[in-house]
């Protein structure tokens, strides 16, 4: 039994789509979160710097607080740190694709969340559970499902093979 709502909402939609006829298969994707977030910091901070060179001059008094931060960072990553980060990333996708195929996981069906979506418009949660999978390039779509318990909708995240992305749509 799960503790939190929306692993018992998450549970509750895999329990339907095993009872309307689809294999379900439980698998553990459990990347090095760390070094995850830490290359995915690198990959984003450097191509947000090189796609606002040509701005920032000019208009570094106009960003935000937040982005300009984030700017700032991408300008002290190296070309090395980068392409390391770059490694890093194909090395993981090609990881989840071995995993894929291995286990014959055609589509990964994760909640979009680690929890129910927060009331109010200032948030939409935390991405966690989408980042591994943004981060591999991988095509992915998240759907609406009714909470159980009543209340908002979760999301229920699709994620399908790199180039997949017809089959993905089929799927979902």
């Amino acid at each position: 039994s799960t503790s939190t709502p929306g692993l018992r909402a998450f549970e509750h939609h895999m329990n339907l789509l095993r009872d309307a006829g689809y294999e379900i298969r439980e698998r553990s994707l459990t990347p090095d979160i760390a070094a995850l977030h830490r290359n995915l910091a690198i990959f984003q901070r450097y191509e947000l710097a090189q796609v606002h060179a040509s701005w920032w001059m000019e208009y570094s008094a106009l960003y935000r607080p937040r982005t300009a931060a984030a700017i700032q960072d991408g300008q002290r990553i190296t070309s090395d740190q980068y392409r390391a980060a770059t490694s890093w990333r194909a090395a993981f996708r090609n990881r989840l694709a071995d995993t894929m195929s291995t286990t014959g996981i055609d589509i990964w069906v994760t909640p979009s969340a680690a929890g129910l979506p927060p009331l109010g418009l200032s948030s939409t949660g935390d991405a966690v559970m989408s980042a591994p999978f943004s981060f591999a390039g991988l095509p992915a779509v998240s759907l609406p499902a009714p909470n159980p318990q009543g209340g908002m909708c979760f999301g229920l995240q699709c994620v399908a093979a790199a180039h997949q992305d017809r089959e993905l749509l089929t799927y979902a």
